[in-house]
């Protein structure tokens, strides 16, 4: 856990506003909404290669649900803890409907990591927890482009963590009002949960 420095924060808000970044935060959004309409994409899986990246990854998924999921538009968030979920999921994602895009999540320069035991005597040149996620993190990017399968890599750098973790807040915030914009969706409501309040209401009243 780090200490919230206002500086830090105002400077990762602005770093998203700087002219580079912002248009790859353009480009980038240009590029899903034109999957979505284009190519049938329908669903965005976060590959989440950092347990700390866990809490953004089921706050991107309510973000992205409650404001583009309207008026019968749709553009499905799942998580995906990896690798983990390379035994399980994975092969749905390689093998299944092509109706996926796919953001890679990652931290890097990141100090915190533990020796792995050789019980099975592989001799692996660098047996760490860190880089045994790395290699299934790089071989994982190799068989999406070898199959064509559209994704992204975001990366956090562990260096600057107020910054960079700001930084992605405020991308993915910007990124989903411009898709919705697009769509001419409100991003800031979600009219058809107020039905299920309703009702709940009623029934305790």
């Amino acid at each position: 856990m780090f200490n919230l420095d206002y500086k830090k924060i105002i400077q990762g808000i602005n770093s998203v506003l700087k002219k580079d970044l912002k248009k790859n935060l353009i480009s980038n959004a240009a590029n899903l909404l034109t999957f979505i309409t284009k190519s049938k994409i329908d669903t965005h899986v976060s590959l989440i290669y950092s347990h700390s990246l866990l809490s953004y990854g089921y706050w991107h998924q309510q973000l992205l649900a409650e404001s583009i999921g309207k008026n019968g538009k749709d553009f499905t968030p799942i998580i995906s803890e990896c690798p983990k979920d390379h035994h399980s999921i994975m092969q749905l994602y390689l093998d299944g409907k092509r109706n996926k895009f796919f953001t890679f999540f990652k931290i890097i320069n990141n100090k915190k990591d533990l020796p792995i035991k050789d019980y099975f005597d592989q001799k692996f040149k660098k047996s760490s927890l860190n880089n045994i996620i790395d290699a299934q993190f790089n071989a994982t990017i190799k068989v999406f482009k070898k199959n064509l399968i559209p994704f992204r890599v975001i990366l956090i750098d562990q260096k600057k963590p107020i910054q960079s973790f700001i930084s992605l807040l405020v991308y993915s915030m910007l990124e989903t009002a411009i898709l919705c914009k697009a769509f001419n969706l409100n991003p800031f409501n979600q009219p058809a949960v107020e039905a299920i309040k309703k009702e709940t209401y009623s029934l305790l009243s």
